[in-house]
């Protein structure tokens, strides 16, 4: 679930009804970390591993490499 509030994402476990972690959604500009601006759409693509998370005030889509035990 993505928070565009909380600029973040959490890892919801159906079957137990209840979050597991909390992800940030931090970009690097080169300086310093800096959060997405209202992140509103999150999509997985599982075969590249990837996923895409779009700004909805920016208007950007950012892309983030996915570990092998996603």
């Amino acid at each position: 679930m993505v928070s565009d509030k909380g600029r973040c994402l959490f890892q919801y476990d159906w079957a137990g009804d209840t979050v597991l972690q909390r992800l940030d959604l931090n970009i690097s500009t080169g300086d310093k970390p800096k959060r997405i601006r209202k992140p509103e759409g999150v999509a997985i693509d599982p075969g590249r591993k990837r996923m895409y998370v779009v700004s909805d005030r920016d208007a950007d889509l950012y892309v983030f490499k996915l570990h092998d035990d996603c």
